[in-house]
C-alpha cells in the first residue's frame, strides 16, 4: 500500500509540473504576434458575419 501511495504522489507531482509548464508555453504563444494576428483576423470574420446576419434580419422585416 506504501508504493501505490508513493507512486500516486509522484505521478500526481509530475502532471502538477506537466501541467504549469504547459500553461507557460500557451501564454507564450498567446503573446505570439502570429497568434494575436490570427485571433484578430477571426474577431474581425465574427464581426462581419454578425454583420451579415444583421443585414438579412432588416431585409426580411422590410418584405
Amino acid at each position: 500500500m506504501r508504493y501505490v501511495t508513493t507512486a500516486l504522489v509522484v505521478a500526481v507531482l509530475i502532471l502538477s509540473v506537466q501541467l504549469h509548464s504547459a500553461k507557460e508555453r500557451i501564454a507564450v504563444l498567446e503573446q505570439s504576434t502570429v497568434y494575436s494576428k490570427h485571433t484578430d483576423n477571426f474577431e474581425q470574420f465574427l464581426g462581419f458575419v454578425q454583420q451579415l446576419i444583421e443585414m438579412d434580419k432588416e431585409s426580411k422585416l422590410d418584405k
